[in-house]
């Protein structure tokens, strides 16, 4: 996702509103503290340090089980294709996540605003019309994180299909590689960023 990170409570995930990924780690240090987001802007470009141990355990796990599969009559394949998530919201007639996350959105901003001291933004309405009234110094109309927020002021799902629709691309996302590849299980062993 480009600019606003998606604040939909479905998602278990914070979402801070940063116009750079410097005012983004300033607000996970405060919402997280002691976890020093910042540090790692200054450092590397490094996501992250590998684990050779780790690495090696891994692998051998993985392998182990592998082999159990085949010992017991499985069939295991490698390197099996997956439905992107566009093709499966298609498929299996879902809500797309972005509706979804549209119909959280101001729930959420409003949730998170309250625990600011005497905040003056209290809604999503009053955050949309306050970035436009600041664009100098807040999200400027072209800016994707804003066009998200403007977006959220258009949800018109009930809570009712809320419910039903999470559900639904909940149950899709974990069904449509059983279904659409015929395996019974997936695993995976190397992940590739």
């Amino acid at each position: 996702m480009v600019g606003t990170r998606s604040g939909s409570a479905a998602w278990d995930s914070a979402g801070p509103l940063a116009k750079s990924v410097e005012d983004y780690a300033d607000v996970m240090d405060i919402l997280l503290r002691n976890c020093n987001f910042y540090s790692p802007l200054t450092s590397s470009d490094k996501i992250c340090h590998r684990n050779p141990v780790f690495d090696g355990e891994h692998k051998r796990d993985i392998s182990h089980a592998m082999k159990t599969i085949e010992d017991l009559g499985g069939k295991v394949v490698h390197d099996a294709p997956l439905m992107k998530l566009g093709d499966i919201v298609k498929a299996y007639k879902t809500a797309e996540m972005g509706v979804i996350s549209r119909h959280q959105l101001g729930f959420v901003l409003e949730r998170y605003l309250v625990f600011f001291d005497d905040p003056q933004l209290r809604t999503l309405e009053d955050l949309v019309e306050f970035n436009k009234k600041h664009t100098e110094v807040e999200l400027p109309p072209d800016q994707p994180s804003q066009a998200v927020l403007e977006n959220g002021l258009k949800d018109s799902m009930t809570n009712e299909e809320y419910r039903i629709s999470l559900k639904h691309l909940r149950q899709s996302m974990h069904a449509a590689p059983v279904l659409a590849l015929g395996y019974d299980a997936m695993m995976c062993w190397k992940c590739v960023l």
